[in-house]
């Protein structure tokens, strides 16, 4: 498994974000890039088994979903990366309430920021569940960040292939 390193901007403010993905299919994958507003529309399982073990792979891609509006996403694509908000409820942050009160106190609330992070570090669907869903703390219009890996061996290559930065 070869990793690669990719840089993506993510939204107006936040700029660009780094993350170091490991490819689950060799030379012959592809990553590209989806931005996307919730509901997703994504059926999406964590192998527990097999050379695709650990990855979250893409069953189904539901009509109705914004996905499946973009039609850039296909089953058997495997989900690498996505963006979190730092700082929310449920990712390790069980003290954000008092974290927040006092911010209000001392009035310097941040806004919430969105961070791109590897999917493998998420454990189970619940965590991926909620990683996704923090993204609504940026607002009803708030899209999501996510690389996707393709066997281009198995299926179509992607329109717009992304380019690793190293």
């Amino acid at each position: 498994k070869r990793e690669a390193v990719f840089r993506v901007k993510l939204g107006e403010q936040e700029g660009l974000a780094s993350v170091q993905l490991a490819r689950y299919f060799g030379p012959s994958s592809a990553f590209f890039l989806v931005r996307a507003p919730l509901p997703l529309g994504l059926n999406v399982t964590k192998r527990s088994g097999g050379e695709l073990s650990g990855a979250f792979v893409v069953e189904d891609v539901l009509p109705g979903g914004s996905v499946f509006e973009a039609r850039k996403v296909l089953p058997g694509d495997v989900l690498q990366a996505l963006t979190v908000v730092s700082g929310s409820a449920g990712l390790g942050s069980r003290n954000s309430e008092n974290q927040e009160f006092l911010a209000t106190m001392m009035g310097s609330l941040q806004k919430p920021t969105q961070t791109l992070v590897d999917a493998s570090f998420l454990n189970t669907m619940e965590d991926f569940v909620d990683a996704v869903r923090t993204n609504t703390e940026m607002g009803d219009e708030a899209e999501l960040t996510m690389i996707f890996e393709r066997d281009v061996d198995m299926l179509p290559e992607p329109a717009e292939p992304l380019q690793p930065a190293s």
